[in-house]
């Protein structure tokens, strides 16, 4: 190896100097850094939503919601933004799914991938039926002119046996389906009808273009087909009345609920604050559902009390509580019976397997509400 002349050493020397400060410094830049800069970008957020700080000390939760796009308790919590307020508080994010119907919400609970959902009754007797890992929370109405069986009104139809050898649709397996059904056994016209399974959001369509006869459905569908000349023959209220009641109901994921109890007791303090709003303040909550469903407040406030509101003295009733079990338990077990006679549930499950499927142990009492 060459020799180095002494300029040559200093120089070297002065180079390894050099470097040796800068990696200095680097180092102790990087360890003075703000500790957020090593952390993913979602970390760096402290709002959640409704505009809440969400807890420095407690790890971020989620809880993924879905909802139907209906007039009801749960859709006026969301817009009213208190749903999301109260799980903020908690350091809970929540990411909310719209279901078109429960057929949808069953199919993300069998998949894990939902922790709540709201859908029709008969969805929820399925779901118990099929052994899905849910129980049923919560009862966000009972339905009444909020869903109904319209006609064209140039097809000759004026009175429900005139639908024989006519085209019908509606949601499978949804209460419109299960009401449709109840009604055609009344007047011996089962096999007498085409029924055509389609998406409520479908039905409008299908009517304009005149695919259908009529359409058991609910809104917003119901009062698009309504306005456009339809002719109602009957609505879920009059079948309710002839004790065949029908209702939204909400599911929780069993693994979830029983995970985060608070979770879910503050998911239904905020359905039900909405719903208590919504009876003392009527047109108010109107008001504040109407952007949502894109209609106006009037029309909003129509639809919305096309229905039975329950307060949560009635709807502990339904659900029961030490002294007994509530009537909830027969509807279901009635709605049950039914679907295993149209074969859409492989058995009927027996009174035992009802009475775990409903859960009231998460709803506040009346005094505390």
């Amino acid at each position: 190896m060459p020799k180095l002349s002494a300029a040559n050493f200093r120089t070297l020397l002065r180079i390894l100097i050099v470097v040796f400060v800068c990696g200095g410094l680097s180092l102790s830049f990087y360890h003075y850094l703000p500790h957020s800069l090593d952390k993913p970008e979602h970390h760096k957020s402290e709002e959640l939503a409704g505009g809440v700080p969400a807890q420095k000390n407690s790890a971020r939760r989620m809880v993924n919601i879905g909802y139907l796009r209906v007039p009801n308790d749960e859709m006026l919590a969301i817009s009213m933004g208190n749903l999301q307020r109260s799980l903020a508080e908690m350091n809970v994010e929540a990411k909310f799914t719209v279901f078109d119907s429960g057929v949808e919400a069953n199919q993300a609970f069998a998949s894990g991938s939902i922790d709540f959902a709201s859908m029709g009754i008969t969805n929820a007797v399925i779901a118990m039926a099929k052994k899905l890992p849910v129980q049923l929370i919560w009862i966000h109405e009972i339905l009444g002119t909020n869903e109904g069986l319209v006609v064209q009104k140039d097809r000759g139809i004026s009175k429900i046996d005139d639908l024989r050898g006519k085209v019908v649709a509606t949601t499978f397996a949804s209460t419109s389906h299960f009401s449709l059904l109840k009604t055609l056994v009344r007047h011996n016209l089962v096999g007498s009808v085409t029924l055509l399974d389609m998406k409520s959001t479908d039905i409008a369509a299908a009517w304009q273009r005149g695919d259908i006869d009529g359409a058991y459905t609910w809104e917003p569908a119901l009062n698009t087909i309504q306005n456009s000349g339809g002719i109602t023959l009957i609505t879920s209220r009059e079948l309710a009345a002839t004790g065949n009641p029908t209702a939204n109901v909400m599911l929780g994921r069993r693994a979830f609920t029983e995970r985060n109890q608070d979770i879910t007791e503050a998911f239904l303090a905020a359905v039900i604050k909405a719903n208590q709003f919504y009876r003392s303040h009527p047109d108010e909550a109107a008001k504040i559902l109407a952007p949502k469903l894109e209609i106006s407040p009037e029309l909003a406030a129509l639809q919305m009390s096309g229905s039975q509101w329950l307060d949560l003295t009635t709807a502990r009733a339904y659900f029961g509580s030490g002294d007994g079990p509530g009537k909830l338990i027969e509807v279901l077990h009635d709605l049950s019976e039914f679907l295993h006679q149209i074969k859409t549930i492989p058995h009927v499950p027996d009174r035992a397997a009802i009475r775990e499927f409903v859960n009231g142990e998460f709803l506040p009492e009346p005094t505390k509400n």
